[in-house]
């Protein structure tokens, strides 16, 4: 029988085998999918953060683009928000929400996928 080759670690739990694989700055079983939480922190309906929490580690936060941050200026003016207390009552977090992936990996991903989706074509 031929062994595959594989560059990570083998550990012996209660008699069973694990493989383990660097994957990004963690370590992760091999088969297990590497779950963060994140939330994203609205403006109204205009993204402007995204906060992902990684066990053990302190939390990461990415802005999203100057235009995002333009937009809000854009509706809040549009709206007649002009007072400081209307303005800080328009912003929300969402809910914590799990997705497979590193920190950063996620972090990435859904600045990507917010911009895409509100069709800007700013790189984050």
């Amino acid at each position: 029988m031929a062994k595959a080759r594989f560059d990570g670690a083998w550990i012996i739990i209660a008699g069973t085998f694990f493989a383990f694989a660097a994957r990004g700055i963690g370590i992760h079983y091999r088969g297990w999918k590497h779950m963060v939480e994140y939330q994203i922190l609205y403006w109204k309906h205009v993204p402007s953060q995204v906060k992902v929490f990684e066990e053990g580690k302190r939390p990461i936060s990415r802005q999203m683009p100057p235009s995002f941050q333009a937009e809000i200026t854009r509706t809040a003016m549009a709206l007649g928000i002009t007072g400081t207390d209307d303005y800080l009552s328009q912003w929300q977090w969402t809910p914590r929400q799990k997705r497979e992936g590193s920190a950063e990996e996620v972090a990435y991903a859904l600045v990507r996928e917010l911009q895409q989706g509100a069709g800007d074509t700013n790189k984050a």
